[in-house]
């Protein structure tokens, strides 16, 4: 476009009325296409010249950023800022000459809460710095993303190290349980040695407990042995 415009300025002298308005209307439909192409971009774009006024801002640029006066152009930008952070961050950016990448402002516009992410570049020209481009990207769905990625690999991590947990509880348990069943088995051998000798007439104990108590008091700490292995089952079926 830069390039059919030179030759036509130097061809201008010896154009007619028709091929002048024949270049104004090309020129025009041009122009209307890069504007279309810049209000298409989903993230925001302004320029400034080397005065830094404000030149051009796009439709993306309007929607995320707090502007005022965005429609009165040739302006220093950040007096085109209605958060201060932001007009505070440009002013320093643009006087200084930094180039900064991705620089985050949480803005509420229009009662949005939005995460944006600001870059300012520099605008070159054959070979010298003609302007600034300032690049504006909506990052609050990208940061969210981030967020629940984290807290599933967190919960991930969790599950994990619950899990092993698990199996920590559930090996003792079941060595408890076996060492449980097999004192019942010796105390029934022995209930019925004891029962079966004529000099103990008595109800058969171990020390001052019965029998009877004791393997009572053993079938509870077996159904508790149980019923603690079924939670521990269950929680490593639902963690899989």
């Amino acid at each position: 476009m830069r390039t059919f415009i030179e030759r036509a300025l130097k061809k201008l002298p010896k154009m007619t009325a028709e091929q002048i308005t024949d270049l104004l209307i090309r020129t025009a439909a041009e122009n209307e296409r890069l504007e279309s192409v810049l209000d298409s971009l989903a993230e925001g774009l302004l320029v400034c010249d080397a005065e830094y006024n404000l030149i051009l801002v796009n439709k993306s640029a309007e929607r995320l950023l707090p502007l005022v006066f965005h429609d009165q152009l040739e302006r220093p930008l950040w007096a085109s800022i209605a958060d201060d952070r932001i007009a505070d961050f440009l002013h320093a950016t643009l006087i200084e000459g930094d180039r900064v990448l991705d620089r985050e402002f949480d803005v509420e516009v229009k009662g949005i809460q939005r995460l944006l992410a600001i870059s300012v570049l520099p605008l070159v020209k054959d070979r010298r710095v003609t302007g600034s481009l300032i690049h504006v990207e909506d990052i609050t769905e990208k940061r969210a993303k981030e967020a629940r990625l984290r807290r599933a690999e967190n919960l991930a991590s969790l599950t994990t190290l619950a899990a092993g947990v698990a199996h920590e509880i559930k090996n003792p348990l079941g060595s408890i349980s076996i060492h449980i069943q097999l004192i019942q088995k010796a105390l029934q051998a022995s209930r019925a040695a004891c029962s079966d000798d004529p000099e103990h007439p008595e109800p058969v104990t171990i020390g001052a407990a019965p029998f009877d108590l004791l393997e009572k008091y053993l079938a509870v700490v077996n159904e508790e042995i149980d019923r603690l292995n079924r939670i521990v089952v269950d929680f490593l079926f639902a963690v899989r």
